[in-house]
């Protein structure tokens, strides 16, 4: 980093909330813009149906390369009595710009 730049933090939180009985969460989701490396999350999770939404989250540097990048999710919701999981799925462009002198 150059004294003309300035470093940016960013916080990302993915909320997990139970059904009507206990819910268990699998899969993943990924940041390509929180530092330059990136970060990926296992998720294996469960919540009671009275419990607190629960966050799962990630905070640290931005990139430092202005550019395109992706917030990716992929999770399993399963539910006792469903028989199929629902299945929570998505990408979500980010853009990173030069911060202002």
């Amino acid at each position: 980093m150059t004294s003309d730049t300035r470093e940016m933090s960013v916080g990302l939180s993915v909320y997990l909330y139970a059904a009507w009985e206990k819910t268990t969460y699998k899969g993943w989701f990924s940041t390509s813009f929180v530092s330059d490396d990136g970060h990926e999350f296992v998720v294996d999770y469960q919540i009671e149906p009275d419990g607190q939404p629960t966050a799962l989250a990630v905070f640290g540097p931005v990139v430092s390369a202005p550019g395109l990048y992706e917030f990716r999710m992929s999770l399993l919701a399963e539910v006792p009595g469903r028989a199929d999981p629902y299945k929570f799925e998505f990408a979500v462009p980010v853009r990173v710009t030069a911060s202002a002198p």
